[in-house]
């Protein structure tokens, strides 16, 4: 199963950090390939994402499960338009007073015939889409807790 992993220091405690990352709206449109999303239930998402994955470009859609909720979250993945599953985590810990860190993990197996093939392409994408994501993130939470109140 194509794994990886992004992680990144954000400025901000990790109360603050969580509170936003629990918040889809803020950030869902970082993530590669982003479409739009719905909520359908406190614990259940539907995504539709854009996946560009060698020469192949398809448009998917997913339905995430929060399967436990902690100071971070662990989660699956069902592909609904296409023959996907998988799962991951996403994780803030302190770091001190000021800092957080934000770790990202994702686990993801295509289905159907042209699985192996899609599954290598993914071990080669995958880990630069969430090195470029966490960074880009971090940088959101960032400039969202330095916004004044209105």
């Amino acid at each position: 199963m194509p794994s990886a992993s992004g992680a990144a220091v954000v400025a901000v405690d990790a109360e603050a950090a969580w509170a936003f990352v629990r918040r889809y709206e803020g950030w869902a449109d970082l993530l590669p390939g982003y479409q739009r999303h719905r909520v359908c239930s406190p614990r259940v998402s539907r995504w539709t994402v854009r996946g560009d994955v060698g020469m192949f470009s398809r448009v998917v859609d997913a339905e995430v499960e929060i399967v436990e909720e902690t100071p971070g979250v662990r989660f699956a993945i069902r592909g609904v338009s296409e023959s996907f599953g998988g799962e991951g985590t996403f994780a803030v810990a302190p770091i001190d007073s000021r800092r957080s860190r934000l770790v990202l993990t994702l686990r993801l197996q295509a289905g159907g015939p042209m699985a192996p093939l899609i599954d290598a392409l993914l071990k080669t994408r995958l880990p630069g889409m969430l090195e470029a994501f966490t960074p880009a993130l971090a940088r959101r939470i960032e400039q969202q807790s330095s916004l004044p109140c209105s």
